[in-house]
């Protein structure tokens, strides 16, 4: 594993060697970013991860590449600045990516973002905001039919209704988190479910 690591940074790499940078070399540079995102993700080192983002991104960002995959690795590299402490420029990049997805008409990608920033404003406290985003992410992914996500949403406004003190609805809504999460690969988004809900047990 750690050799394919090395690969795929290796490949992400190259496209700042020599320029002007295609599309044909931007592509496999951007989609090894987000072949790595859930690997390193959950099992690191971040640090050589997140520093290459904003270089690839800039070099590929006139390449005439894949919009929609400009469009996702912009939202990781947003993932990746908000895990790493960098609120204000990780929800900017999820707000560029949120922007290109719509004007692409992709609901799956623009669904995802917006539960991302969604679940980025919740974690800041502006409970107000990130409510109207996850609704909009789950009017979206509904219609995309991503359960996975939608367990997501409905963990993010569990949360909310929780604060707010409406204690039944925020019980409701993880309920129907954990049987989303209740499928092969959605382990650590069931382990966050039953986290959540030891949470409200002790409150």
């Amino acid at each position: 594993m750690l050799a394919e690591r090395q690969n795929l940074l290796a490949v992400a790499e190259r496209v700042l060697r020599q320029g002007p940078v295609t599309a044909t070399r931007a592509e496999p540079a951007l989609r090894a970013l987000l072949v790595l995102e859930p690997v390193l993700l959950h099992r690191g080192p971040l640090e050589k991860y997140s520093i290459l983002f904003e270089p690839v991104l800039e070099a590929t960002a006139r390449s005439g590449a894949d919009p929609l995959l400009y469009c996702r690795a912009l939202a990781s590299r947003g993932r990746m600045l908000l895990l790493r402490g960098q609120g204000q420029q990780g929800l900017k990049c999820l707000v560029q990516g949120l922007d290109i997805a719509g004007k692409l008409g992709d609901d799956g990608v623009r669904g995802r973002i917006e539960l991302q920033l969604g679940i980025a404003l919740a974690q800041r406290g502006d409970h107000e905001q990130a409510g109207g985003h996850v609704q909009r992410a789950m009017a979206v992914l509904d219609g995309a039919r991503d359960g996975v996500a939608l367990g997501r949403a409905r963990r993010c406004l569990a949360e909310i209704a929780h604060h707010d003190g409406q204690f039944d609805e925020a019980q409701r809504l993880l309920e129907q988190a954990l049987v989303a999460h209740a499928v092969p690969g959605a382990e650590l988004d069931r382990v966050a479910d039953l986290q959540l809900q030891a949470r409200f047990l002790l409150d």
